[in-house]
């Protein structure tokens, strides 16, 4: 296995290295050097305080605080702009939630729809049904209210069937 290679750095780096050390740049105190591209100069960047002065990093905020800079920078700036500086979606910032319907009230739908359909509908019927009444749920949600109210479809239960002869049965 060949040896790694030794990194070397040019005596003009580390001159520049050696006046950022004494001009206090290297000792830390909150301030960071930021590489910029292309070159091995550095420079100073403060962080970012409590009373907004400084930068603001995207990738550390959560999504309600960059809609709430989006809403507040509104006015000034276009908002697909300040969501591709934030990193953000556009339809994140749009983003609407909508209230859930209530168990009561989908019970209730359900209980109904079934009692009216003389007990014959399954949890693939309702949820079309329930769909035309404006309820988004799923079938699994469904069945297992069904199951609760003690609901079982007519078509469901398995019915007897009476065999008129045997099969193997021999007539003597």
């Amino acid at each position: 296995m060949p040896k790694k290679q030794r990194r070397t750095f040019t005596t003009e780096f580390k001159k520049q290295m050696v006046q950022f050390y004494e001009n206090g740049l290297l000792q830390g105190e909150g301030q960071s050097l930021v590489r910029r591209r292309g070159n091995d100069r550095f420079a100073k960047r403060e962080p970012a305080s409590e009373n907004g002065d400084g930068y603001f990093k995207a990738g550390s905020a959560d999504h309600g605080t960059k809609v709430a800079i989006i809403q507040n920078n509104r006015d000034k700036y276009s908002v697909s702009a300040m969501c591709d500086v934030l990193k953000i979606a556009r339809s994140t910032f749009y983003y609407d939630p909508q209230e859930r319907a209530t168990e009561e009230d989908v019970t209730e739908a359900i209980v109904d729809i079934f009692l009216k359909n003389r007990k014959a509908y399954g949890t693939r019927k309702l949820k079309v049904k329930l769909r035309e009444r404006g309820f988004i749920v799923s079938r699994r949600r469904i069945g297992r209210i069904m199951k609760e109210q003690g609901l079982v479809s007519t078509y469901t239960v398995a019915q007897y069937k009476p065999q008129k002869s045997s099969c193997n049965e021999a007539t003597t």
